[in-house]
């Protein structure tokens, strides 16, 4: 009776070990480390960052590097016409997925194609996904509200906040909100915002606000309006050029050179043109 449960435990270990070494030579998925990027093509070259197990001849088990893998395509979220793209750089991290079956001649040709070989979820299949973080390379503080798209060090970001009706764009200590539920436009610097148009200004909002502990710069190689019952300016005002059209009744009247005087008095008589600065 022993003798037969033996034999029975011999041919489940004979079929593990057979099924083991099959799902060896297959592959699904594995973290890789890009070493070289095409960006033209769109492919990568991935290093898996998992290494396999090989058993030597003595029974013992080695740890060995699978090779690079050439011609990845990069995977980028699109649709329609518009398409999300980051600068893949060499050492970026990535997730290799292996394709079920033979990819090279949809690769190549795109639509629908035959299989240029029978193989099956092998490492010549490869397809990065940029994105994945090991506990080395994880950024840090994540928003636990908002969507977010930001540099790593996530002091350069942009997020909407679909509860309060926000979009809000940071670079480096300069804030713009727009404020869907308030109508407002807020911008908000430390130092010197500047606003530049190539032709007219023409900025319409119900109610914009920018706030600056330093200077704010507008340029505008065209012309800038603005249309408001009421301008308001609290502090000093200074002007280089000329001022021109609607200063009282006499809009011809030029207030850098402007005199005053009585009816028929000489020149002299007449009080000085306006000094700068007074």
């Amino acid at each position: 009776m022993s003798d037969f449960v033996e034999r029975i435990d011999e041919h489940r270990t004979s079929l593990q070990s057979a099924m083991e070494a099959q799902q060896a030579g297959l592959w699904t998925a594995l973290p890789g480390i890009i070493t070289k990027v095409d960006l033209e093509k769109l492919t990568c070259e991935v290093q898996p960052a998992i290494q396999a197990i090989e058993k030597q001849t003595d029974g013992t088990n080695k740890n060995v590097t699978l090779p690079v893998l050439v011609d990845v395509p990069i995977v980028f979220p699109h649709g329609g016409k518009y398409a999300h793209t980051d600068p893949v750089a060499t050492d970026d991290e990535c997730l290799v997925v292996f394709s079920c079956r033979c990819i090279d001649n949809w690769w190549q040709d795109g639509g629908v194609q035959p299989q240029f070989e029978m193989r099956k979820h092998d490492l010549s299949d490869a397809i990065a996904i940029i994105g994945p973080w090991s506990q080395k390379t994880a950024i840090k503080n994540v928003s636990t509200t908002n969507s977010q798209w930001r540099n790593t060090d996530g002091d350069i970001y942009q997020e909407i906040d679909n509860e309060n009706q926000k979009v809000r764009v940071i670079v480096k200590g300069i804030t713009v909100d727009i404020d869907a539920a308030a109508s407002t436009i807020e911008v908000t610097g430390p130092d010197h915002i500047k606003i530049t148009a190539n032709q007219d200004a023409d900025i319409t909002v119900p109610n914009a606000t920018v706030n600056s502990t330093g200077q704010i710069t507008v340029n505008c190689n065209g012309q800038v309006t603005i249309n408001s019952p009421l301008v308001r300016i609290n502090g000093n005002l200074q002007v280089t050029g000329s001022m021109i059209g609607g200063f009282g009744t006499g809009d011809a009247i030029n207030l850098q050179t402007h005199r005053h005087g009585t009816i028929g008095t000489p020149i002299a008589a007449q009080t000085i043109a306006p000094t700068p600065g007074t």
